[in-house]
């Protein structure tokens, strides 16, 4: 008992983000073990019978969907949207959906999407509570729930033809997107199998015929290549086919053109990291799997996914290499936020398919359905520790990280392909120990104006300017030099900008750290332009009194992010100058030198998760080429 609230207590360290979560912890999903899902009803009711806990778990369940059931949820006349709409007007802060949340008044404009986007979340939550009535039926035995669920898969069936086609990001009827069609495949196909012959091979075709088909060939349409989005597609499609026993539409989902054998071999890097760059969209892809995998093993089809769960296990474990010692990892791309190297939820969602200690000692503590009809008797995984994090380049997914032992500095130096890069080429995260000295904050949701007006720019991020402006588009960079052994790294972007390329270089030399960022022209520029260097950091900012404030001033011309600063500063420095930072108990020494006096603006910036906001200094001068000298040193405590 005593070693189990042990491993609870690091569980909780972990999840809570302290620090001392690499120190205490023992174990670690390194060693990955490969299980078939299954499914004991027969032991589950028992349970239920004689154990006073999971009688009060499925008493709380039958109230809650009770309460839901009670009431029209769903409408033919409601037009979903696009959930990430759900926004606030005024503050552009993502409201946050709950069941309690009553449908907001129509109109035109960012209210017509608001109230749209409620019916997104409203409509995907009864997916879920559709496959939970079927469970609950499979459970008890108990009709109405049954009853319940089948009516709702015949109302989706009725309707899904008469809502009007959307196209802007794939085709969709019922939903705002068919990625949001897709997910909620997963849970109406569920509901589905459970089921089983309480619907009659009528209704049963019906629901083929009306509802799924439709979905399938909307989901088939899409043409955006390789990305997270038609992973999920190819999923849902593979469901479909298992469910009905399709054979030729399982093949399709799972090994056609675009089906989930090709998207992942293309999709999935040399380093086991998905390739649109995101450590969010890592996890999402492995999320989209996780569903798969288990109604294969559920219906006998393990073989036909085995080679695909060893890809998984590589997704899994590959991201533990570029965490921070405060257990968060780095954020390239649009995540919405920053995520946790220890993902106690995603590691429990694989726990049936993909084992780990961590996702086993999670299992134990949480009642779900998941653990009430899949519990792992088996002793667990023997305690290992986390292999150390080391100096490591990751060409093939364009990031790299150095370490040593006080420093990390994380780049995601370029981009193979479009899917939500960011303006962010050769910006850098900053650790000292496990005090964050520079992070990347991540996004908001993507129907926020803060999403493509701020944190996706340039100004968002620690990278060079041009009359305002970051990185255009997007490249894979070039790899100048990775050498661990020296602790120094330099990458470029020749094509950073269609009128200037940039370069930086990364050293750490004892306790020093130093960035050497240079902006270029190209060489048919005939005149100066404005040249500079944003540095955004979750430290405070003490600048020298020797450097007095001009005045207040308004935000530099060129990006719209500049206008969500707030309480902005100038100020003339010399070219070179010192400042101090105050980060979280650990002081440094920053210098700065260019080649000239320049601009130097202070202010505050919005970061995640909002209303918070972090600061962020910025350096402008006139020129054909500039060059930043940055150097961080620690001061002793």
């Amino acid at each position: 008992m005593q070693s189990r609230l042990i491993t609870i207590a690091k569980l909780w360290l972990c999840s809570a983000g302290i620090a001392l979560c690499q120190l205490v912890w023992a174990a670690a999903p390194m060693d990955v073990q490969l299980r078939v899902a299954r499914e004991d009803w027969a032991t589950a009711k028992n349970l239920v019978a004689i154990d006073a806990g999971w009688k009060a778990w499925v008493k709380d369940r039958k109230q809650l969907l009770d309460g839901w059931m009670s009431a029209s949820r769903d409408n033919a006349e409601w037009i979903s949207g696009w959930g990430h709409e759900l926004v606030d007007s005024q503050t552009q802060r993502p409201l946050q959906w709950t069941p309690q949340m009553p449908m907001p008044a129509d109109g035109a404009g960012a209210q017509g999407k608001l109230r749209q986007a409620w019916v997104s979340w409203q409509r995907s939550y009864n997916f879920a509570r559709v496959a939970e009535a079927a469970r609950l039926y499979r459970l008890t035995g108990e009709q109405p729930y049954a009853a319940w669920a089948a009516g709702q898969l015949d109302f989706y069936a009725a309707n899904y033809s008469q809502w009007p086609l959307r196209t802007w990001n794939g085709n969709a009827r019922m939903m705002g997107q068919s990625l949001d069609e897709a997910t909620g495949v997963i849970h109406l196909i569920e509901a589905v199998r459970l089921l089983g012959t309480y619907a009659g091979a009528a209704q049963q075709a019906t629901w083929l015929d009306k509802l799924f088909l439709p979905i399938t060939d909307n989901l088939r349409s899409l043409n955006q290549g390789v990305n997270n989005i038609a992973l999920w597609h190819a999923v849902a499609m593979t469901s479909v086919g298992l469910q009905f026993d399709l054979s030729a539409l399982t093949a399709e989902g799972l090994q056609g053109p675009k089906g989930v054998r090709t998207l992942l071999n293309s999709g999935v890097t040399a380093d086991s990291i998905w390739y649109e760059g995101s450590f969010s969209y890592n996890a999402y892809v492995l999320r989209a799997l996780a569903p798969l995998f288990i109604q294969a093993d559920l219906s006998g089809n393990s073989e036909i996914i085995k080679t695909e769960k060893n890809i998984a296990v590589g997704l899994l474990i590959a991201p533990l290499q570029l965490r921070f010692d405060d257990g968060f990892l780095p954020t390239p791309s649009d995540a919405n936020g920053r995520s946790r190297a220890i993902d106690l939820g995603l590691l429990f969602e694989m726990h049936r398919v993909l084992v780990t200690r961590i996702g086993r000692v999670e299992a134990q503590r949480r009642k779900t359905w998941e653990t009430l009809l899949d519990p792992i008797t088996s002793p667990l995984p023997p305690l290992e520790s986390l292999q150390p994090v080391q100096s490591v380049h990751l060409e093939a997914t364009r990031m790299a990280m150095l370490r040593t032992d006080k420093w990390q500095v994380f780049t995601h130096y370029g981009q193979v392909i479009q899917h939500h890069a960011q303006e962010e080429a050769l910006s850098s995260e900053i650790y000292f120990q496990s005090t964050p000295v520079a992070t990347d904050p991540g996004t908001v949701s993507f129907g926020s104006l803060l999403h493509e007006q701020y944190f996706r720019r340039a100004v968002a991020h620690n990278v060079p300017l041009v009359d305002g402006g970051g990185q255009q588009g997007w490249s894979p960079g070039v790899v100048k030099n990775f050498d661990a052994a020296n602790s120094t790294m330099t990458f470029s972007q020749p094509k950073y900008r269609q009128d200037a390329n940039a370069e930086r270089k990364i050293t750490v030399a004892a306790d020093r750290l130093t960035e050497i960022t240079t902006i270029k022209l190209s060489p048919e520029a005939k005149t100066d332009r404005r040249l500079g260097f944003v540095f955004n950091t979750d430290c405070q900012i003490v600048l020298p009194s020797s450097m007095p404030i001009v005045g207040n001033a308004p935000p530099p011309a060129g990006s719209t992010g500049f206008t969500f600063w707030q309480g902005i500063s100038l100020r003339t420095a010399p070219a070179q100058w010192q400042a101090t930072l105050a980060c979280d108990g650990q002081r440094f020494h920053l210098s700065v030198e260019l080649q000239a006096a320049h601009k130097l603006y202070s202010a505050t910036a919005p970061t995640t998760p909002l209303p918070k906001r972090r600061n962020v200094i910025y350096m402008e001068l006139m020129g054909k080429v500039a060059a930043m000298n940055m150097t961080l040193t620690p001061i002793a405590n």
